[in-house]
């Protein structure tokens, strides 16, 4: 077995002895003094990126395919364990020591740290609360912790290759989207406990980015408001609803279509804006009259495109967004509702849904995060996915209900990962009575990277949606192929492949070569 002093990488399977390392960061709650005030440094190239909120504002797609949770946006590494039985005589109290010693054994640390100062000394200084867990057999536990203080220049004079230390570096500086989310998901968490210091953090973390990406109202305010071209001295209303300004010539009114009270269009504009601009909740709200309170937009085709931007049923890429966040856009119609729910019939055809498993997992990967931290490079994933295609090959040309398709494999890829799990002896660091069930908290923290699971599930969902809701005979050549800023796919053909394909193997059978060979079996 590896050391566990080697950098390590996503090639350690959580099947074996293992440990590992999570980071907290801004850990606002281990300042110990009232007079210690928590800092923390701007993103990086902030004032050309966008703050990381919600792609879509909607409640059902946020429960199904959310990127902004911990488990999705956590920072982690795993080590190569060798031995269940710590041995706390060689800790130190240096930080760099202390971790490389914890790693050599069975269990998990979470490296709480915080950047902070205090009115009689401006220097900035870190704190590291080491929280080191250990896995004894029998479900027991061992967890001791530390605090590590260091000034600002001597903690990042002592960086090394450590995929941990390089982790924290990562949260810090914001560098990318994942590490953005976490530290918002966690600002936004100490603001809801009204934790000292978190609100003003928070305020300050979502000021500096660029402006908001909004929908795009003007274009449906424009046919919705009347534009008034009556000197604003004959006006029965000299001032704007919203901002309370008069009206001039660079400040024109315009008549509202409810009530005919009279705005000025771009603070109109602001007004439907700010609706949806507070909240990191996912929860989309059309905007109202500022005057009578009757919603604004009412035709649902409106609705959808403002929320889902959607288009005369078509999704169109918009290039405000990346590429992965416009994939991520355009898959709403997949997230929305859950394959585990869906009661439609589906005819199984491996070769079709593994060409979708491939297009489903290429986009929902995030190509820029570190590469310890993708999905799709990790043992486990090699695993999920044999097991899933082995089961769908043997169900090939049934016609079952989705929902118990998504069942089905679920079930016995949980069964494949329970039997790796107690044949590398893992289970008995479980208690006892609980060897058997797979599904509590301490067997996730055994068996499953933080975010794997969530991922893998929501690639599985969409391409078992995807055969459902993305069916399209428009283009009888085609098995795959686009229709706006979203992909769909000809049942026809892979049916039409699968029959030449049966034919083929049925004439070789009863040619002499495969009567011949059929003797030799």
């Amino acid at each position: 077995m590896r050391s566990s002093t080697q950098a390590p990488g996503p090639n350690v399977s959580t099947l074996e002895l293992h440990h590992t390392i999570r980071i907290d960061y801004p850990a606002l709650e281990i300042l110990t003094d009232p007079s210690e005030r928590g800092v923390l440094h701007r993103p990086l190239n902030v004032q050309q990126r966008y703050q990381p909120l919600p792609l879509i504002a909607d409640d059902d797609v946020y429960s199904h395919a959310g990127r902004d949770r911990a488990p999705a946006t956590q920072f982690f590494s795993l080590y190569n364990a060798i031995s269940d039985q710590p041995n706390r005589r060689d800790l130190c109290r240096f930080l760099q020591s202390d971790v490389r010693e914890v790693t050599k054994f069975h269990g998990k640390t979470r490296l709480s740290v915080v950047l902070y100062m205090t009115p009689n000394d401006l220097s900035l200084m870190f704190r590291v609360r080491r929280k080191t867990t250990y896995f004894l057999k029998d479900g027991y536990e061992d967890v001791e912790s530390q605090d590590y203080n260091l000034p600002y220049d001597e903690f990042f004079a002592h960086q090394g290759e450590s995929q941990w230390f390089q982790d924290i570096l990562h949260l810090i500086t914001m560098k990318d989207d994942r590490s953005a989310r976490y530290v918002q998901f966690k600002l936004w968490m100490l603001e809801a406990q009204d934790f000292p210091g978190a609100a003003d953090l928070f305020d300050r973390f979502c000021r500096s980015w660029k402006p908001r990406r909004q929908p795009d109202y003007e274009v449906y305010l424009s046919n919705l408001i009347t534009e008034t071209k009556r000197p604003s001295s004959l006006l029965s209303t000299k001032v704007c609803k919203v901002c309370r300004k008069s009206f001039s010539k660079s400040h024109p009114p315009a008549a509202l279509p409810c009530c005919n009270k009279l705005v000025a269009k771009s603070c109109l504009v602001e007004w439907c804006q700010s609706f949806n601009s507070k909240t990191l909740i996912p929860n989309f709200s059309v905007p109202s009259c500022p005057s009578c309170k009757t919603q604004l937009f009412t035709d649902p085709r409106t609705v959808e495109h403002l929320k889902f931007g959607m288009l005369a049923d078509q999704y169109w890429i918009d290039k405000r967004f990346t590429q992965w966040e416009n994939f991520e856009r355009s898959c709403a119609d997949l997230d929305k509702h859950h394959a585990s729910r869906n009661n439609s019939q589906l005819t199984i055809s491996p070769l079709a849904l593994a060409m979708t498993w491939q297009n489903m997992l290429h986009g929902t990967t995030r190509h820029d995060d570190p590469a310890h931290l993708q999905p799709h490079r990790f043992p486990e994933f090699a695993i999920f996915e044999k097991e899933m295609f082995t089961h769908l090959r043997q169900l090939e040309g049934v016609t079952c209900i989705v929902s118990n398709l998504y069942r089905h494999l679920t079930t016995e890829i949980e069964r494949e990962f329970k039997s790796r799990f107690r044949q590398n002896g893992m289970d008995l660091y479980l208690p006892p009575g609980s060897r058997g069930w797979v599904g509590n908290e301490q067997i996730r923290d055994l068996m499953w990277r933080d975010g794997f699971l969530e991922f893998v599930m929501r690639v599985l969902n969409r391409t078992l949606q995807f055969h459902q809701l993305r069916q399209c005979r428009c283009r009888i050549e085609a098995g795959v192929h686009w229709e706006g800023g979203r992909q769909f796919w000809n049942p026809d053909v892979y049916a039409q492949r699968r029959s030449e394909t049966y034919a083929s193997v049925l004439q070789w059978q009863n040619s002499g070569s495969g009567r011949s060979h059929g003797e030799r079996i």
